[in-house]
């Protein structure tokens, strides 16, 4: 029993590449479900390299953006780098949670009072 319309690999290749690697865009113009070009590129490499290969890009456009932000010096682009991939040079934020005025959290499970023994 058929499941309704089948689709080529070669069709949905097509619409993704028209939609640059928009699954739900490339869905509504074949008039299918998104899922169905995702499963598809689970078992077909040729779509699922068509999706990685246009969302690749937009990482390294994104990452080019970026890098221009950074020679410009511009302080949300420093702070967000810093943030990211500095935090291995230890530019990390670091929030400290306590309980009321600095001391210890006190937890109640089902009126449980954890500070008693």
């Amino acid at each position: 029993m058929s499941r309704g319309v089948q689709f080529k690999n070669d069709e949905i290749i097509k619409a993704l590449k028209e939609t640059k690697g928009m699954v739900y865009l490339a869905a509504e113009r074949l008039g299918c479900n998104r899922k169905t070009i995702e499963r598809r590129a689970e078992t077909v490499a040729a779509v699922k390299d068509v999706i990685d290969n246009y969302r690749g890009r937009r990482i390294d456009i994104a990452e080019l953006k970026l890098e221009n932000a950074l020679t410009n010096g511009e302080p949300w682009a420093i702070q967000f780098t810093l943030k990211t991939i500095g935090k291995s040079r230890g530019y990390v934020e670091r929030q400290e949670v306590t309980g009321a005025n600095g001391g210890a959290i006190v937890v109640d499970w089902d009126g449980i009072d954890s500070n008693q023994d």
